[in-house]
């Protein structure tokens, strides 16, 4: 099966039985160990609604060197499932194995922290995404003003009032 041919398969599965057939014949055509393909298989898993996250998560452990996109998706899908805290301990697995998160792996992490209202975690996210200077990133600024929000320390913006007149004309 080409790499395109394959792709296409994978972005068509519509159910889980689909996807375990594609993922045994790159096991079978010893095609695991392709980044682009794998980091397929581990978002349809963790990320669609016909997914698994379970089955992705066991992709994810046979992955000798997951690259940080592979990271984010893990980290993206449980932020998205009934237990977002994981992504906190796949956060300080991915910083123990030497790897520096992008700004796409801040929005996420903040996400989780608004859903369980964990400010001082949060907080800490926030430091970390300064720190590795993402501190500008859309994604970053929008995650953590609902966070801040959410957690009573900002005030949603259409509750600020002007702080000065109308403007003369």
């Amino acid at each position: 099966m080409s790499n395109f041919s394959l792709l296409q398969h994978i972005e068509r599965c519509t159910h889980m039985n689909q996807l375990r057939l594609i993922h045994a014949k790159m096991i079978r055509n010893h095609e695991i160990e392709d980044v682009l393909k794998v980091s397929r298989v581990i978002a349809f898993c963790a990320l669609s609604n016909y997914g698994s996250l379970d089955y992705a998560r066991r992709i994810f452990a046979l992955i000798k060197s997951p690259n940080i996109y592979i990271w984010n998706t893990i980290i993206r899908g449980y932020v998205q499932s009934s237990n977002p805290s994981e992504a906190f301990a796949l956060y300080k697995k991915l910083l123990s194995k030497g790897l520096i998160p992008n700004n796409y792996t801040f929005p996420f992490l903040l996400k989780a922290c608004t859903q369980l209202v964990y400010l001082n975690i949060g907080s800490s996210i926030h430091a970390s995404t300064i720190k590795y200077g993402f501190e500008d990133s859309d994604a970053f600024i929008q995650t953590a003003l609902a966070m801040y929000t959410v957690g009573g320390i900002v005030r949603p913006f259409h509750s600020f009032k002007p702080c000065c007149g109308e403007p003369h004309g």
